[in-house]
């Protein structure tokens, strides 16, 4: 099944037309699952990441390798349960922050 979903967005994407394909990523994920996503989203070509779930988060630290392979710009940070209110731009300096000593600190 994972492979016609591939297949199927693959297919719908060129027709969206969209200049900014952003992945979203639950940082309470496993990082294996997180690896096999950005696997995924590396042949559709998405461009950009949006990490959620900050303030369920213990620590992003074990992300680090992953946002540093993916070699996609983070744009937004999901901090609270409401969408849109609770996305903020990922400014360098927090993200560092929350890959430094998870949420609860930031």
């Amino acid at each position: 099944i994972r492979g016609n979903i591939n297949a199927v967005a693959k297919q719908f994407l060129p027709a969206a037309n969209a200049r900014v394909f952003f992945l979203v990523l639950n940082t309470t994920s496993q990082v294996g699952l997180a690896k096999r996503s950005l696997s995924v989203a590396a042949q559709m070509n998405a461009s950009n990441l949006i990490l959620t779930h900050l303030d369920e988060a213990d620590c992003l630290g074990s992300w680090y390798p992953i946002l540093r392979h993916a070699q996609l710009p983070t744009s937004y940070l999901g901090i609270g349960r409401q969408i849109p209110e609770d996305l903020v731009i990922a400014h360098p300096r927090r993200l560092a922050r929350e890959l430094q000593c998870g949420p609860q600190f930031c």
